[in-house]
Parts: C-alpha cells; sequence; structure tokens
C-alpha cells in the first residue's frame, strides 16, 4: 500500500479515460428455459416466463452487461431485443436481474465465463396460477450462430412440506431457515458454459456479503404465506425456497404462526434436521415437517416499529421517560417477575409490537447529571426489532448508553435485527450518546441507513463506534449518516459495500474532528448523489480508498462531494491525502 497525494484533476482524467464506451450494433436473441431445469417447479409444472420478467445479458465485459426486457413469451420461451453486438464470440445472461452483480467476458474458445451472483436472505412467498412463483437464479450462454439462450440452474430448492398439528386453523406467516457450518445466502461465484450445468462457488466466508439466515415472507409484506385448515384437506402446505448449493451439518426450520383470525400472534415452531441431504445445483431436497401443538409459551418477544417508539419516547404529555424512582433499581426487575405490571416500576412503558404474546419494558436509569442509560427488557432472551426502526431512539438527547435485555441477563445478540429494512434517523439527535460498541446489528436487509446517527456530537472515535459487521449488501440510502459527528477522529467503514447505494449527499459533513477515514471498499454507482459527501471535513484526514474505485470521480463530482453548493470553503486549494492500493 503506498500514499498518494492525488489532484483532482488527476482523479477527472483517469475517470474519462475509463469511462469510455463505443456505440454497438443490437442484436435479437431466443431465451429457452432450459427443461432440464426441473428444480424450479418439479417435475410436474413446468417453469415459465413472464411478460414483465427482465435479465441482465452481456456481450463484452463487467462494464457492458445491459438490462433486457423479454417480449414475445410463449411459457418457456421468450425474444430477448437490444442486446449489444460484441467482438467476441459469445454473449452470456443471467435471470433475474437482481442477481447479476457481474458477469465476466465469455472465452471464445470454450464458451464460458465467470459471473458474481447474490442469494438474497430475504424472499417473497409469490403465489400465481394456483401455484407458487419462485424467481430462481439461472445462467446461459450463447454464440452468434445459435442466438439462442438456453438458461440452466444456479440454485437448489428447499422444498418444505409442512403439516398442522395444532387442531386448530393456523397461518404461517413467515419461514426461517438456518443452517449450521454453511451459507444459504451471500455472494457466489459462478462459471457460465456452453454445455453442462454451471458450476457454483459460495464467496465465503466473507461475512460482510453471506448469511447462513434465510427468510421468506408474504409478498408485499402483508397478509400470509399460507393458512392451514385443522385436519384434513387444506391440513398440509407445501413450501419452495431458493438456496446456494450447500451442505450443512444440520437445519434449523422455524415457522412464525398466527390464529385463523390472522391478529393472534401465537408463537414460533422449530424443528432441527440433523445431517440434512446435501443441496446440489439443480436439486430439490424436501423436508416433512410438522408445526408443534407447544407453542404458545412463545420463546420471542417483538419490538414495536421505531414510529411507535419514538412516540413513547416522547409523549406530549408526559416528555421522555422518567427515569426510576429513587431507591428503585434494575435488580427489581426479575426473569421471574418482568412480565407482570404489578412489578415493573410506574415509569417504564410497554413497548411491544401488537402481535407479540411477550411483553417488552422501556425505561430509564439516572447516572448522574445529564447521563441517563435507556434500558429494553423482557423475560425471554431474544427481542425482534420490527422492519421499520426508522426514529427509534431519535433526540435521546441525554442518554449516553443503549442496554437490551439486562433483565434477563447478558444475551449476545439478543437485539434481533435481521428483518430490519429501515434505520434512518435511528439515532440521530444522540447528543450524549458515546458507544454502540456492542450493538452488533444484522443489518442484511436494510436499505436506507440515512440520517442514522447525523448529530451524534460525542462519539469520539472508532473503538467506541464498531460497525465492522455491518452488511450493507442491500443498503440504497445513506444521506447524512454521518453527519455533524463532530467528535469522532477516526472511523473504518472498509467492509462496507455501497454499490447499490444511490445517495450519499452529506455523508461525512461536519466530522469536523476527523484524521483517519476508511473507506476501502466504497464503490459509486453511476448517477448517485454525492453532494457535500466530505463537507467540512478537516483538510488533514487521511482517506483510505482502493485506487480503482475512488477513480469513477471526475472533477465536477468530486468538487461538489467536498464544498456547499455556493460556498468555497472545505478542501478548498488542498490536497486530499488518500491511500490507494495499487
Amino acid at each position: 500500500m503506498k500514499k498518494l497525494s492525488i489532484f483532482f484533476a488527476l482523479l477527472a482524467g483517469i475517470a474519462v479515460m475509463t469511462g469510455c464506451k463505443k456505440d454497438q450494433d443490437a442484436v435479437t436473441f431466443k431465451a429457452v428455459i432450459d427443461q432440464d431445469s426441473k428444480a424450479y417447479f418439479g417435475t410436474s409444472v413446468r417453469p415459465y416466463w413472464d411478460q414483465d420478467d427482465k435479465l441482465r445479458v452481456m456481450g463484452g465485459g463487467y462494464d457492458d452487461t445491459i438490462t433486457c426486457s423479454l417480449t414475445g413469451v410463449t411459457q418457456t420461451v421468450a425474444t430477448i431485443e437490444g442486446v449489444e453486438s460484441s467482438t467476441n464470440h459469445y454473449y452470456c445472461a443471467i435471470y433475474p436481474v437482481e442477481v447479476a452483480e457481474k458477469i465476466g467476458t465469455p472465452d471464445d474458445d470454450d464458451g464460458t465465463t465467470h459471473a458474481v451472483i447474490y442469494y438474497r436472505p430475504d424472499q417473497v412467498y409469490k403465489w400465481e396460477n394456483s401455484r407458487q412463483r419462485v424467481d430462481m437464479p439461472m445462467g446461459a450462454v450463447a454464440d452468434d450462430a445459435t442466438k439462442t439462450f438456453y438458461f440452466k440452474n444456479l440454485c437448489s430448492i428447499l422444498r418444505l412440506n409442512v403439516r398442522n398439528n395444532h387442531g386448530r386453523t393456523i397461518k404461517i406467516s413467515r419461514v426461517t431457515v438456518q443452517a449450521s457450518g454453511a451459507y444459504v445466502a451471500g455472494s457466489a461465484d459462478v462459471t457460465l458454459t456452453t454445455n453442462g450445468n454451471p458450476q457454483v462457488i459460495m464467496d465465503v466466508p466473507n461475512t460482510t456479503e453471506a448469511t447462513n439466515v434465510l427468510s421468506l415472507y408474504p409478498e408485499n409484506n402483508s397478509g400470509f404465506i399460507k393458512e392451514l385448515a385443522a385436519e384434513g384437506t387444506g391440513s398440509t402446505a407445501t413450501i419452495d425456497i431458493v438456496v446456494p448449493p450447500f451442505d450443512a451439518s444440520s437445519l434449523n426450520i422455524e415457522f412464525e404462526l398466527f390464529e385463523a383470525d390472522g391478529t393472534t400472534f401465537i408463537g414460533n415452531s422449530d424443528a432441527i434436521i440433523n445431517d440434512p441431504p446435501e443441496l446440489v445445483i439443480n436439486k430439490i431436497v424436501t423436508l416433512s415437517l410438522t408445526t408443534n401443538h407447544n407453542v404458545e409459551h412463545a420463546d420471542y418477544a417483538y419490538l414495536e416499529s421505531g414510529p411507535e417508539f419514538y412516540a413513547h419516547m416522547h409523549d406530549p404529555n408526559t416528555g421522555l421517560l422518567r427515569q426510576l424512582p429513587a431507591g428503585y433499581t434494575i435488580d427489581n426487575i426479575s426473569v421471574n417477575k418482568i412480565d407482570n405490571e404489578n412489578n415493573i416500576p410506574p415509569t417504564a412503558k410497554n413497548v411491544k409490537a401488537a402481535h407479540s404474546a411477550i411483553n417488552i419494558w422501556a425505561y430509564l436509569v439516572d447516572n448522574g447529571p445529564n447521563k441517563k442509560s435507556l434500558h429494553i427488557d423482557c423475560r425471554v432472551p431474544l427481542i425482534y426489532a420490527d422492519k421499520d426502526c426508522s426514529h427509534m431512539f431519535q433526540d435521546l438527547g441525554d442518554v449516553t448508553t443503549i442496554n437490551f435485555n439486562n433483565g434477563y441477563g447478558d444475551v449476545p445478540n439478543g437485539f434481533q435485527t435481521e428483518d430490519v429494512t429501515n434505520m434512518s434517523y435511528m439515532f440521530a439527535g444522540c447528543e450524549s450518546l458515546t458507544s454502540i460498541a456492542d450493538a452488533n446489528f444484522n443489518t442484511t436487509n436494510v436499505r436506507t441507513m440515512a440520517h442514522m446517527f447525523e448529530g451524534c456530537s460525542t462519539i469520539s472515535n472508532g473503538d467506541n463506534f464498531n460497525l465492522s459487521n455491518f452488511n450493507t449488501h442491500n443498503l440504497q440510502d445513506m444521506e447524512a449518516m454521518f453527519k455533524d459527528c463532530s467528535s469522532l477522529s477516526n472511523l473504518n467503514l472498509s467492509s462496507f459495500s455501497t454499490n447499490r447505494v444511490a445517495n450519499m449527499k452529506d455523508l461525512f459533513y461536519g466530522c469536523e474532528a476527523m484524521r483517519t477515514l476508511h473507506i476501502d471498499n466504497f464503490t459509486i454507482s453511476s448517477g448517485a448523489n454525492i453532494e457535500n459527501m466530505f463537507y467540512h471535513l478537516n483538510t488533514g484526514v487521511e482517506i483510505f480508498w482502493e485506487g480503482n474505485k475512488c477513480q469513477i470521480f471526475c472533477t465536477q463530482n468530486l468538487y461538489d462531494a467536498v464544498h456547499a453548493t455556493g460556498a468555497n470553503t472545505g478542501f478548498d486549494n488542498a490536497y486530499v491525502n488518500f491511500r490507494v492500493d495499487e
């Protein structure tokens, strides 16, 4: 690694040289789903294309991929129009477009190409034409002579045959699969070939890009996956889940269950499968499971949404929660008593979600002048966050620490955030917050962290601000995420992946104490908003950034990133000290 002082104009020159693209003629191809791809729906029902299906096609390299819509669809056959002509003999494609991260240049000699695809940790249960629609990753290679893509599977199917053993009608609202010793989602290397099934190699153990927890949700996050009758017809169901090929030592399958009314939460039914069959490419592995009679005890609690929690913390009648009364200590809230409201301090509030069978209590403890800790406790070890955690702890000005489940004891990772999609403004305005070092959030599904830590002016260094476990693979919005963190002197975001982020406006605006900033793997998407991204940073700050990723800036882009609109301060007339990997 070599330290380089880089002028903005130099970055611009490199960007111009690497950004040129030659206009090319269009080619029309045929898309055919190979009838050996039985893992899509099984042997009885063939896979099919939809009119609005999209895929990614490439003829000349990573930067030449384009998104194509299918036309002229007749079940398993469709037309792909507008593919760019390439000097390379072969072309390749991946379906659906969302899973294609990179596609390499096909080799002229043997028609093979390297690609990177992404198996989603969150999947949507779709019910179309009396069958489950599964967005199954497929890949294909074609050449100029055939003009035909024969799509083959890039996945396995985990098929769950579920039987209701409750004696009453129930609804399944979520299915979670966790593998021991294997990843069921994340990035994977793929070798596409003109002959035979493609080879899939999971990219592990890169934990920022892969996970061993996969969740299946109902479409549009409403309703339920399946309703199972008490007995007889309708008491069983088949659910398919897309997984990459893997070999796990055990699987934990969990069903979240509700009563037939859809509002009364029953609990979670778990099934542990030891030594499950190996899932190989283009194979269906079927497991027969039964929901459990004894789930009414509920092992989990569910927290209300961020906006609801904020309203509790900022009640217009009582203001912020008051601290515990004099002489009252946290020891009064024991495991056995915490679910009984008579044993809860009068200043605490119940912040459980409507469907949670277990109460969750939030209260403040006074640790001295302007030093209060917020406690969120319940009598079970795991508290699941709502999908929307926006504004949750916003403007808790004198709260220095936030503690989850001290009433139960020290439970690692007791705050479960794998379902969260929105963390915007989550800690904004927490002026006295000193640390989130133990947060250990699962951010796999988070789409926005806009303004997440804005105004956290007391946090001083990266040791107390450890975000290395953050998975930002699906992140799209980082606007003002660290704005006005004015005491933060060093920040390591080297684990962050930003290839999907469209908004970085004001990202580090006002981080005046910053001396070292690691953004080693940051990439800036074309058209992304980076206005004032580095504005009001110290002119001596060292920014660690891989050369091939920072080179995409042009002069105006970088100027916009370090200058406020219409202003003439910040990095004016100064070098930006980058450490660039060569």
